[in-house]
C-alpha cells in the first residue's frame, strides 16, 4: 500500500504546532503560578546545571520525588539559551514529539486492522489525522508538562510490544531485540511520571497469555530486564550523588491518601499529619498510616468516592479547565433543567470558548465510543490488541487507588483514538475483512 498521505497528515501536523508554538507568549510559562509549567522549568534547570534557576523559585534537586526525564527535556534548553526562547524551543521540541507520537498511532492502526492492506491503511490514517489536529493533542503538545514526553514513550513501548507480537506470531520465532525495546520505551515513560512505575506486571501477564507460559515468560522476562535496566539509571545517579534509594519517583503514597481524602493544599495536609522536615522516610510512614486509617475507617464509601472521582475524571475532557468559566456540563444541565428552549440552547453557545470547549468534549467523547467498540471488533486478534488494553486497564486499575485529574487518565486518549481508527474503518471499507493472526 502506498504511505504518501501520512506524509501530508505529518507535515499538517508539524505546521498545526509550530503556528501555535510561535503564537503564545513565552514569557507567560515563566510567570504563570497556576500550573506546574514554572516549577517545572525551574527544577530542570537545576537538575541540567547545579545552580539554581533564573525563575526565582528555590530548588533542591536531592529531595527531587519525580522522574528525571522530563525535567531533562525542558532543563537542556533551560541551560543553553534566555529563559523566554528555552520556552519556545521546549514547545517546537514538544511538537516534534507529538509528529511522533502521530506516526505511531499510524502504525498501530495499520497493525491493529492488518498491515500492507487497504483497511489497515485507512485505520492508520483515521488515526493519525485526528492525533494531528484535534485541539485535545495539539494544546497539550504546547503545555509545559510532562504528558507530551510520557504520551510519546509510552506509545513507542506499546508499538515495539504490539510488533514483536505480531513478528513473533506470524514466523514462530522469538526476537528478543523488539521486546528489550518495548522494556526501553515503556521504561523511559516510567522515568517522565511515576504512574508508568507497574505497567510491567500488566503487560507481562498479558504476553503468558498471548503465548502461553513457556513462551511467554521468557519474552516477558526480557521486557522486564529492559526496563528494570532503564530504571536503574535513575536509581543510580541517586545513589551516587545523594546516598538516596529511589526507583523512578517517589510520593506515590501521598496519592493514596489524596485519593481517600480529596485533594487539599499540599501545605495544609502535611500541618494536619504533622509532617515536619524530618526525614523522607518518617513522613512517607505518616502518610502511608494516614492513608491506610482513612481507607480501612469506612472501605464502603471509600469505594463509592473512588469510583465517583475516577468516572468524573473519565467523563470531563482534559484541557477544558484551561479557558476558564463555568464547564459546558454545567451549561448544559442547567439549560435541560430551567430552559429547554431553543433560544436558551443558542444563548449556550454564545457562552466564552463554547466552540473550543466543545471540539474537545467530541474528540473526547468520539474516542471513548469508537475507541470501545474498535477494541470489541479486535476480538479476534486480541493478541495484537494485548499491549494498549493492557496499558487501558493499568491506568484505570491505577486510578481506582491513587488520586485523579482528568490530566492523569488522557494518554488513555491517544491509545482509544488508535482503537477508534479501527472501528471507523470498518465505515470506509465496509467490504475490507482484517486478516487473521496465529
Amino acid at each position: 500500500m502506498k504511505r504518501g498521505g501520512i506524509r501530508w497528515i505529518l507535515l499538517l501536523a508539524l505546521v498545526v504546532r509550530l503556528m501555535l508554538a510561535l503564537s503564545l507568549d513565552s514569557t507567560a510559562a515563566l510567570n504563570r503560578t497556576s500550573d506546574d509549567g514554572r516549577w517545572y522549568l525551574s527544577n530542570g534547570y537545576s537538575l541540567v546545571t547545579g545552580l539554581q534557576p533564573p525563575t526565582g523559585i528555590v530548588t533542591d534537586v536531592s529531595t527531587l520525588e519525580q522522574p528525571p526525564l522530563y525535567f531533562v527535556l525542558v532543563g537542556v534548553p533551560m541551560a543553553l539559551f534566555a529563559p523566554e526562547t528555552a520556552v519556545l524551543v521546549i514547545r517546537v521540541v514538544q511538537g516534534l514529539l507529538g509528529i511522533l507520537t502521530v506516526y505511531m498511532g499510524y502504525r498501530m492502526a495499520r497493525l491493529l486492522a492488518g498491515d500492507d492492506t487497504p483497511r489497515g491503511e485507512t485505520a492508520g490514517r483515521i488515526s493519525a489525522l485526528v492525533l494531528a489536529v484535534a485541539p485535545n493533542f495539539v494544546l497539550e503538545n504546547a503545555a509545559i508538562k510532562t504528558e507530551t514526553l510520557y504520551i510519546a514513550l509510552l506509545m513507542a513501548g506499546l508499538w515495539a510490544a504490539m510488533a514483536a507480537v505480531a513478528h513473533d506470531r506470524m514466523h514462530g520465532t522469538f526476537d528478543w531485540r523488539r521486546w528489550a525495546l518495548a522494556g526501553i520505551g515503556l521504561g523511559g515513560a516510567a522515568l517522565t511520571r511515576s504512574a508508568g512505575l507497574g505497567f510491567w506486571l500488566f503487560l507481562a501477564l498479558g504476553i503468558v497469555l498471548a503465548f502461553g507460559p513457556r513462551g511467554g515468560l521468557k519474552r516477558a522476562a526480557v521486557l522486564i530486564a529492559a526496563f528494570a535496566l532503564a530504571l536503574s539509571t535513575w536509581t543510580a545517579y541517586n545513589l551516587f550523588a545523594y546516598q538516596r534509594l529511589i526507583i523512578g519517583g517517589a510520593g506515590i503514597a501521598s496519592f493514596v491518601y489524596l485519593g481517600a481524602e480529596g485533594w487539599d493544599d499540599p501545605t495544609e495536609v502535611d500541618a494536619a499529619l504533622g509532617i515536619t522536615s524530618g526525614s523522607a522516610a518518617d513522613n512517607q510512614q505518616i502518610i502511608v498510616e494516614a492513608a491506610a486509617d482513612a481507607i480501612t475507617s469506612d472501605i464502603p464509601g471509600y469505594l463509592a468516592y473512588r469510583a465517583r472521582e475516577l468516572s468524573g475524571a473519565l467523563l470531563q475532557p482534559h484541557g477544558t479547565e484551561a479557558y476558564g468559566g463555568e464547564s459546558l456540563r454545567a451549561l448544559a444541565a442547567g439549560w435541560l433543567a430551567n430552559d429547554r428552549s431553543v433560544e436558551g440552547l443558542l444563548r449556550l453557545t454564545r457562552a466564552p470558548a463554547f466552540w473550543d470547549k466543545l471540539a474537545l468534549y467530541v474528540v473526547h467523547y468520539a474516542g471513548l465510543v469508537f475507541g470501545f467498540v474498535g477494541l470489541v471488533m479486535l476480538r479476534a486478534r486480541w493478541r495484537l490488541a494485548m499491549p494498549i488494553a493492557s496499558a487501558l486497564l493499568y491506568i484505570l486499575a491505577l486510578h481506582t487507588v491513587l488520586f485523579v485529574l482528568p490530566r492523569y487518565v488522557f494518554p488513555m486518549l491517544p491509545l482509544l483514538w488508535v482503537l477508534a481508527g479501527v472501528s471507523l474503518s470498518a465505515f470506509f471499507r465496509p467490504r475490507a475483512q482484517m486478516p487473521p493472526l496465529r
